[in-house]
């Protein structure tokens, strides 16, 4: 990952764990986005 995507990828996940999502729902949204590149 570039410094832009880690960045992006820390103000996403805290508060995306922090609704109650589980971190492999996390996992299966970042290969989404890694496929869309």
């Amino acid at each position: 990952l570039n410094i832009l995507e880690e960045g992006l990828l820390h103000h996403l996940a805290v508060p995306y764990i922090e609704t109650g999502h589980k971190p492999s729902d996390l996992t299966a949204l970042l290969a989404k986005i890694e496929e869309s590149e």
